[in-house]
Parts: structure tokens; C-alpha cells; sequence
């Protein structure tokens, strides 16, 4: 590969590889949107233009002539006659497939895995993208037993949500290694941070008499849109997008807490965020480059009631690891994330 495409070193080949992979991967997220406008149409058509010529480039003996290439160039066209290309008849392309295979025996190598396998084990950045690019655990329903719901008429600033429950409360040794309370009670920082979620979102700017709280792994609830409901299921862990009032684009944070305080003789739910800086862009991965906040340092609130999130985790952020990371364990003192662009949901 390294004298076909005439490259002065092996690092380049394998640079050459991840370019072909991002392409693919973000052209096929873009496929897969479940809305496209007519300049989204253009949009697609130069990206597979772009993928195809890439494909052909970095591994011609593999994908020359292949009909997986071919119906690239009708995916516009089907786009536009369905609405999106979620409808593409996957039968009509593999009846072609076979007719194609039983006309030109194609022998397929492992050339194009090996290669793959061979960046992930040697690129610490590329790995975790690779290893859970497309989904991950977080952003699938967790089943609960029923024991572990804290049965409690539990509320929040606005009434289209309802039907709340959390589930699996901490205990002591849970809620000191966070050190976000003082036995029960929330610590001074965070008890001031819930008296301005309380004036900001209720419009209650009474004194905090009572700062006993109760912390949880998760909680759910409904969350009533026109018509419709939204099942909503949070975890401690989760990464979230946040749009507020007056900000021109989404703002990205991990929820470190989930809680439950009473104030007037009820009980309200609020979550603990740490926020994602955005600091700039992988440019070989195509991914923007956060920073996560650490406590001490971060100038944004991080008390927020559960009202703030009307919808499940829908964003995917991995470690942007260094050699001090290795495949079971992350050096988390090493706060660099990137934001997976490539996550789709193939429907």
C-alpha cells in the first residue's frame, strides 16, 4: 500500500486509513439523519463522491467494481423519492449483489481488518472511538426491579413532567467519595448552588433552612410535548446536551449527581453536572475537543433541577486518551474528551 499510493512512511499509510474511515463514518451518519433538506441532499451526494473516491484510492483491489460502491450514486435519488435514506430496499440491493457475484468471482482478503486491527491496537486516540463508536451502554434502556424504586411523590418546577422515580440511593460511602455533603447535608458550596437553582427556576428565593438530601444512581420520568410522552431515564454518569435561554448553541455536561430535597413540605428532584469547554478540533479525527471541568475551577452553576433535561442522553463522548490510559483503565487526571461525531442511530 505504501508504494502503490507512493507515501514516504508507514505512519502515513495509516494515516491515510483513519482519513478513509472518518469519511465513511461521518458520510454514513449522515445517511442515516432522519431529516435532510435539499441542502443536506447536496451534502450527501459530495460526501459519497468523496467516500468513493477515498475507498477506490486507499483500497482499490478490495472495493473495484463492488455494487456496495454502485448504489451509492441512487442514494440521493432514493432519498428524495422517500424522504429519507432510511427506506433504501436493502433486498433489491443484495438481489443485484448476487447477480454481481455469480457474474465476477470476487475474492475477498482481510486486508482491510488487519489494518484496522493493527491502528487500534497502536493508536491510543483512534481506540476508543473504535471500540464503541456507535453506541454505547448509556444510551440504552436499563431495566430496574421494581424493589429498587424509592416510592415518593417527587416534583419539579414545571408540571409537563411527571411520574418521577429514582432508584438505587447511595449510601455513606458512596456519598463521601463525591464529597458532595457533610453526613446528609449538602456542603456549603452546593447548598448555596440549590438556593439559586430554587430562585432561578421557582422563583423562590426563600432561606435554605433544610439542606438533608438524598442522593441516587438514576431517575425517571415523563415528560409531556403537545401531545405526546417522552419516557425519560437518567443515569449518574451520563452524558448530557443542555440548550438554555439566551446561549446560541448546546452546551454538553456529565451528570456527577442525582438528588432529592424537600422544601415546603415537598420533595424536588435536581441533578449535579460537571461541564464539557469546548477547546478546539481534532483535525485527523474530525471531532471536537472538550475539556472537562474539574469542581473547583468551573465558573458555570452545576445545580440544576431534573426540568433543565426533557429528553434521553443522545451524545457521545470518549477519553481522549494518552499513553498513560490502556485498554481497562483510563488516567481520568487526563481530562480531554472528544465528541463522537460519527454516532448515528441505524434504523
Amino acid at each position: 500500500m505504501k508504494e502503490k499510493m507512493n507515501l514516504q512512511s508507514y505512519r502515513h499509510v495509516i494515516n491515510k486509513i483513519i482519513k478513509c474511515w472518518v469519511q465513511f463514518s461521518l458520510t454514513t451518519r449522515m445517511v442515516f439523519s432522519k431529516t435532510l433538506t435539499k441542502v443536506d441532499y447536496e451534502t450527501i451526494q459530495k460526501m459519497l463522491e468523496l467516500e468513493c473516491k477515498m475507498l477506490l484510492e486507499v483500497f482499490p483491489e478490495q472495493f473495484s467494481g463492488l455494487p456496495n460502491l454502485h448504489i451509492n450514486r441512487h442514494i440521493v435519488a432514493h432519498a428524495k423519492t422517500y424522504g429519507t435514506a432510511l427506506n433504501t430496499s436493502v433486498s433489491v440491493k443484495e438481489m443485484v449483489h448476487r447477480i454481481h457475484k455469480g457474474v465476477q468471482d470476487i475474492q475477498f482478503k482481510h486486508i482491510i481488518g488487519q489494518s484496522i486491527q493493527n491502528i487500534v491496537n497502536n493508536d491510543v486516540a483512534l481506540r476508543p472511538l473504535l471500540n464503541s463508536w456507535y453506541i454505547i451502554s448509556s444510551l440504552l434502556p436499563k431495566i430496574y426491579d421494581e424493589d429498587d424504586i424509592e416510592k415518593a411523590n417527587i416534583i419539579t418546577c414545571i408540571p409537563e413532567i411527571m411520574d418521577i422515580n429514582v432508584r438505587l440511593k447511595w449510601n455513606k460511602y458512596q456519598r463521601n467519595q463525591e464529597n458532595f455533603t457533610i453526613g446528609k447535608h449538602l456542603n456549603g458550596y452546593l447548598s448555596n448552588e440549590l438556593a439559586n437553582a430554587y430562585a432561578e427556576y421557582y422563583n423562590d428565593r426563600g432561606a435554605m433552612i433544610n439542606s438533608k438530601v438524598e442522593f441516587y444512581n438514576n431517575i425517571s420520568y415523563v415528560v409531556k410535548e403537545d401531545d405526546c410522552f417522552v419516557d425519560v431515564q437518567l443515569n449518574v454518569g451520563d452524558i448530557v446536551d443542555v440548550f438554555e435561554e439566551g446561549e446560541t448553541e448546546e452546551s454538553y455536561a456529565i451528570i456527577k449527581g442525582i438528588f432529592t430535597h424537600e422544601r415546603s413540605r415537598k420533595l424536588h428532584a435536581f441533578v449535579i453536572f460537571d461541564w464539557f469547554e469546548k477547546i478546539g478540533e481534532n483535525s485527523m479525527l474530525k471531532c471536537p475537543k472538550y475539556r472537562l471541568q474539574a469542581p473547583e475551577e468551573t465558573q458555570w452553576n452545576r445545580v440544576f433541577p431534573i426540568s433543565l433535561i426533557d429528553h434521553n442522553p443522545r451524545v457521545h463522548f470518549v477519553h481522549d486518551c494518552n499513553g498513560d490510559c490502556n485498554n481497562d483503565k483510563h488516567d481520568f487526571t487526563n481530562r480531554y474528551y472528544l465528541k463522537n461525531m460519527y454516532y448515528y442511530l441505524a434504523v
